[in-house]
């Protein structure tokens, strides 16, 4: 794949944040600017590939973890903060520096990273599969708004349809990566087991599939599972199969705490994902 040069991304993110006034987090001062389509569109190349040269070589000695990190409803930054706090975790957790890809929708810095559509979702899986060794493990975290199969990318002028099991499975598949963590943070995100769901996969979710879940509110940090999952229950456990088990107790009692409809986050464990989730932890830092 051919790239643009990136001081032309540089150049135009630089345009594409010049358009915006007021602040960031979308409170009154700011003024909606409607996005550059075609400007935006031809940082794409270069934004992505930004992030795939500085990726690091795979180590063929030890098992190691990639990321792909995607936050896409574009008009509350929670979405965003969730996927820099992520990548800031893995980092920590299991040495992910250099491993890591983000795709960000954002109204309010359209090129601050590569959009999340399914053509980059494709070629950011393409990139990792080429980088990984074979007994690697990916993880694919998504964070959105959701609907029965359904996890919103929408977005004015860019996006015109959201991503569904099929896109993530199709990405997947065909990017040819063996072992995955898939995490889903939306509401109706149990949704997505069923088609998802592979030997070789471990698939997690912040509801199932008739639930809601909570916590998107702009000015979070994180939402409900997000923080459960990640910034408590995988901070001191980093199996990610006990650490999905403890966010759903986390999640449980903060919910009845506050009188919630119940979300019932989902663990999909598949039959042959077992030994490479146990070399990662081995491994990890």
């Amino acid at each position: 794949m051919a790239f643009y040069a990136l001081p032309l991304a540089m150049a135009l993110l630089e345009a594409s944040l010049s358009q915006l006034t007021g602040t960031e987090d979308g409170t009154a001062d700011a003024v909606y600017v409607p996005p550059d389509t075609e400007m935006i569109y031809l940082a794409q190349e270069s934004l992505l590939a930004s992030q795939v040269s500085a990726l690091r070589d795979a180590n063929p000695e030890m098992v190691e973890l990639f990321a792909l990190l995607g936050a896409g409803h574009p008009y509350q930054t929670v979405f965003r903060r969730e996927v820099e706090a992520v990548a800031g975790l893995l980092e920590n957790a299991y040495g992910a520096q250099g491993r890591i890809i983000k795709l960000v929708n954002s109204a309010a810095a359209h090129t601050a990273y590569p959009l999340l559509n399914r053509t980059n979702l494709q070629a950011a899986v393409d990139a990792l599969s080429q980088t990984m060794d074979e007994d690697d493990v990916l993880l694919l975290f998504l964070t959105s708004h959701g609907s029965p199969g359904r996890l919103n990318i929408l977005f004015d002028g860019l996006i015109g349809r959201d991503l569904t099991p099929s896109d993530i499975d199709e990405a997947l598949s065909t990017g040819g990566v063996k072992n995955v963590i898939i995490i889903l943070s939306a509401c109706y995100s149990g949704s997505f087991v069923d088609e998802l769901a592979r030997p070789e996969r471990l698939v997690l979710t912040a509801a199932r599939h008739d639930r809601t879940s909570f916590g998107c509110a702009h000015e979070n940090e994180w939402t409900n599972w997000g923080r459960a999952f990640f910034a408590q229950a995988l901070s001191d456990e980093r199996d990610p199969r006990r650490a999905a088990e403890i966010a759903q107790e986390i999640v449980a009692k903060l919910e009845a705490k506050g009188g919630l409809t119940p979300s019932e986050p989902q663990i999909s464990i598949g039959a042959a994902i077992g030994p490479a989730l146990d070399a990662l932890i081995q491994g990890s830092p």
